[in-house]
């Protein structure tokens, strides 16, 4: 199966009725379904705004987790990431404590404790998203409970999945971060 790529963004939404949030949530879950009609093993997303190293994908994969991710920090703060550990999976509040780039570079994290983070770099295998039982839905971006990103993560570790995030494996955030600064 050839990639599939969404077109570059316009500068409007298709949805002029939904807030951006849940106009990339749909979007999310569009490429989910046309990935599910494929034979693809993994869907791995990139944003269009970040830029992920060369060789990003070959560093996910050899986690062989459900769910893999590298890093990119923050608009606004490049040494905040948008990644960090759960407190508390059970609770009904989305919260997470968000790291810094300078304690974590080059660990990979996740083991020993729930993470979540966004999907600007993400890697998920397909047993993820398939249904498994007739009574409860199939796994996908919702914009129910926090953001979309964070949601999933938590959602699939509730249920069970494993997942890491690869801090050896630092993207760009454009247009603030480019490659090179976040890889000196």
């Amino acid at each position: 199966m050839e990639p599939y790529r969404t077109p570059p963004y316009s500068g409007r939404f298709d949805y002029p009725t939904k807030s951006w949030v849940h106009a990339i949530t749909d979007r999310l879950n569009y490429l989910i379904d046309r990935f599910i009609r494929s034979d693809a093993t993994h869907l791995w997303i990139v944003d269009g705004d970040n830029q992920p190293p060369p060789d990003a994908l070959c560093k996910l994969i050899k986690l062989n987790v459900d769910i893999a991710s590298g890093v990119y920090p923050k608009h606004g703060d490049k040494d905040s990431l948008l990644f960090g550990e759960v407190p508390n999976l059970k609770s009904k509040r989305i919260t997470y404590t968000p790291w810094h780039l300078k304690d974590v570079r080059g660990k990979v994290i996740g083991e020993n404790m729930a993470v979540a983070g966004g999907n600007g770099c993400m890697l998920i295998k397909r047993r993820v998203l398939l249904q498994h039982h007739q009574q409860v839905p199939p796994l996908r971006f919702s914009t129910e409970g926090g953001g979309s990103d964070l949601v999933f993560w938590i959602e699939a570790q509730r249920i069970g999945y494993t997942a890491r995030v690869h801090c050896g494996v630092v993207c760009s955030h454009l247009p603030e971060w480019s490659f090179k600064e976040m890889n000196p």
